[in-house]
């Protein structure tokens, strides 16, 4: 298993951030993923599931989750749905003020199958790319020419 938690200060308040985070539509922007979209469930509430194509590398698969928790502008959780490459557990929580939020990115992820034997080599890789993920989302964020809303 991969365990990943990193963290960046967003000089931008919680409720824009957290739009960001809970929508599908916008992860091909700041994440590995491209092709988000609402499966079932009322889109960005919990019990709803997302599915996207994850990119590693060479490599790509469908993931697909459920939202398990759901606090606008404070929290959302993730577990994974049955399929695909991996099992990606996941949440972001969110603090601070209406100048600034700090947004911590914590989550397990365990491959399926034979690729399991890959964990130890793309260990830091995952964490590394995690920790980047954030850094691109605050940097997109933060530019005042680029519009919040999709």
């Amino acid at each position: 298993m991969i365990h990943y938690d990193s963290s960046t200060t967003i000089n931008r308040p919680a409720s824009e951030v957290f739009d960001w985070l809970v929508d599908p539509v916008r992860m091909d922007r700041w994440t590995s993923m491209s092709d988000g979209r609402w499966l079932t469930g009322a889109p960005g509430r919990k019990g709803a599931t997302i599915e996207a194509s994850i990119h590693l590398g060479p490599i790509t698969s469908k993931l697909a989750w459920e939202m398990t928790e759901y606090i606008p502008g404070e929290r959302i959780a993730f577990t994974p749905l049955p399929g695909g490459l991996m099992r990606w557990f996941g949440s972001y929580d969110l603090s601070g003020d209406d100048a600034a939020t700090v947004v911590q990115s914590t989550g397990d992820i365990r491959f399926n199958g034979p690729l399991r034997l890959l964990e130890p080599l793309v260990r830091g890789e995952v964490e590394r790319g995690e920790a980047a993920e954030i850094e691109k989302l605050k940097a997109i964020l933060e530019l005042s020419q680029v519009p919040t809303t999709p």
